[in-house]
């Protein structure tokens, strides 16, 4: 299922006169990330690096896995930090904004987070 909305990035480009791209969420939260960064965006390596970053999360076994919401949160905090690639000490400082319960954010910490990132750098 997928739903239209309209995050307050759009909001903001709309009130600069500007049309931004409509957005869809579906449920893996792939479309909605890619909405989050402009087409063509240097940030698009990003995005693709988050969508695969978190699709490896939610095969692990935790408390919350990430939602769309979440996805959408953590890349915007990422592009707020003019981060454009994922790296260990980003995700080990960020993953709070991903991750909603404490011991999901010690479960990911160190070497799981290296072997998904490892994993994610391979295939983007």
């Amino acid at each position: 299922p997928a739903t239209d909305v309209e995050d307050s990035r759009a909001a903001r480009l709309r009130a600069l006169g500007r049309q931004p791209a409509p957005m869809t969420v579906t449920t893996d939260g792939h479309d909605a990330v890619h909405q989050v960064v402009s087409p063509g965006d240097a940030a698009e390596h990003l995005a693709n690096q988050v969508t695969r970053f978190v699709q490896e999360v939610r095969g692990l076994e935790l408390y919350k896995v990430p939602g769309v919401a979440e996805t959408i949160d953590w890349t915007t905090a990422l592009l707020a930090l003019d981060k454009q690639a994922l790296d260990e000490s980003v995700i080990e400082e960020t993953l709070g904004v991903l991750l909603k319960y404490r011991e999901d954010v010690e479960t990911l910490r160190g070497q799981r987070t290296r072997n998904i990132l490892e994993r994610v750098q391979a295939a983007v």
